[in-house]
């Protein structure tokens, strides 16, 4: 039984993610007794308009541990729900005190669940306050999702280059790097972030801005490495009037055809218009291309159209369509789900998968549930003077991928998962190890690199200058 139609596997698959200590994966967690939970009160003087320190005792303590990824089971000792940027503060001091190690959580989409697999909780989730400064400038909470953002921005003609996902936070996205559909066009999400303010492992609060070391360490070095983020200023771009997006597919096909199309696919996608961006995706036996225009009205693409539409079976042209009506055909499911997604590589050319591509797309072809998505980077993401402000490592690179499973029943999860690693081992056994710090796998054994690549000592420094104690820890945690 699939787990999601035809329409809603569409939205999922063509667009990216939605990126473990022992005691923090126990599903049958010890109940916190009263006298811990007076003495957890007592450490710390506070607020309950700041701050809610919330034990397993609490009705709410299962909502707020859970994230979207229903296979990842985390129960910390303890959730900080701030409630006010003060709060993050205390929540700091309270880990401090009470020697917690921590994780922070804005939306809860980590792949993996990074946000929650530590001790405590910083939960940001509340902080959704978007200010629209005279400077053409926005500040936001770092709780604020992706349609929140787009509701608030597109009225205004005004957008900032992020995510697809609805309900993904603008700070883990950001914080990683953050692409979507206009990432070609304007950069990556981190490449848009003028300021942060961030409070450190010490409980010290600091305004991360231009070139300082940290604020390079926000502009890609990942969710919950250096400390709580309470806002994050953003570059505003004016908003595209319209966006066109064309659909290609290819109901069945056999393998020699699904590699040769893949292949084609890359050759017509080397050298888009920075205004286009597109998406192959590979469910099974089904082939499904994606190519979106943000700026139709000048430029229409028909070559690019012409091509893929050759390549494949049925091609469904898009109508110019309003902006803040276009990007909700992209949000996808909001509800969680049992999943295991992670990057499979990121790739300069075909070439970079040519030797594995044709065992892989035939264990996808066998498979039970595996897609195989790869999407288009380039254009302004290779921006030089980006790359020089940022610590996203892997701006050379002109395509990401993402191998994803989807199932219903908790019985279902070993038999995928193993058919889904065995089918990653043979992208990193053909030297994709490059990967996307948004799509983490647990099990990237030099993770380090492959997400940081020559930038991961220089991290290294600004972590220990700002958390000296290792407060902020998660299995893959700088």
């Amino acid at each position: 039984m699939n787990i999601i139609s035809r329409s809603e596997f569409l939205k999922i698959t063509t667009f990216f993610a939605l990126g473990t200590m022992l005691d923090a994966c126990n599903s049958n967690p010890k109940k916190t007794t009263q006298k811990e939970v007076e003495k957890v009160k007592q450490s710390l003087t506070f607020l309950d308009s700041d701050l809610i320190i919330i034990t397993n005792q609490d009705e709410r303590y299962d909502s707020l541990r859970a994230g979207f990824n229903k296979r990842i089971n985390n129960t910390p000792k303890v959730i900080a729900l701030c409630l006010t940027p003060l709060g993050v503060e205390q929540a700091v001091e309270y880990a401090i005190l009470n020697k917690l190690k921590t994780t922070v959580k804005s939306g809860g989409h980590c792949l993996e669940g990074f946000s929650s697999a530590s001790e405590c909780i910083i939960n940001v989730s509340l902080l959704q306050t978007i200010a629209i400064n005279a400077d053409n400038t926005a500040t936001i909470g770092p709780g604020a999702t992706v349609s929140q953002l787009y509701n608030t921005l597109l009225p205004l003609g005004k957008i900032l280059p992020s995510g697809s996902c609805a309900g993904v936070a603008i700070s883990g996205l950001s914080l990683g790097g953050g692409y979507g559909i206009l990432s070609r066009r304007y950069g990556l999400t981190c490449d848009s972030l003028v300021a942060a303010t961030v409070i450190d492992g010490q409980a010290k609060k600091h305004l991360a801005t231009d070139n300082s070391p940290l604020a390079w360490a926000c502009r890609g070095g990942g969710n919950g490495n250096f400390g709580v983020v309470t806002s994050l200023t953003f570059q505003l771009q004016e908003a595209p009037k319209t966006i066109q997006t064309h659909i290609f597919k290819i109901k069945s096909a056999l393998p020699e055809r699904i590699q040769s199309v893949l292949e084609n696919w890359f050759t017509i996608t080397k050298n888009l218009n920075w205004n286009l961006f597109s998406g192959f995706v590979l469910n099974k036996r089904s082939i499904f291309i994606m190519l979106v225009n943000s700026n139709p009205e000048e430029y229409t693409a028909k070559d690019i159209f012409d091509q893929l539409s050759a390549l494949t079976d049925k091609t469904i042209p898009g109508s110019l369509m309003p902006t803040a009506r276009a990007v909700k055909s992209f949000y996808g499911i909001q509800t969680p789900l049992y999943f295991k997604n992670s990057c499979a590589g990121l790739y300069r050319s075909f070439d970079d998968i040519a030797v594995a591509i044709p065992q892989i797309i035939e264990k996808i072809h066998k498979s039970k549930g595996l897609i195989y998505a790869i999407n288009t980077w380039g254009g302004n993401i290779q921006n030089t003077a980006f790359e020089a402000r940022s610590s996203f490592a892997h701006r050379a690179y002109n395509y990401t991928s993402e191998l994803q499973s989807y199932w219903e029943l908790p019985t279902e999860e070993n038999n995928r998962i193993s058919e889904f690693d065995s089918t990653l081992q043979l992208f990193l056994a053909n030297g994709n190890t490059a990967q996307y710090r948004n799509y983490p796998n647990v099990n990237f054994e030099n993770w380090q690199q492959a997400y940081y690549g020559k930038n991961y000592e220089r991290l290294k420094t600004i972590k220990q200058k700002y958390d000296p104690n290792s407060v902020f820890v998660h299995p893959q945690s700088i």
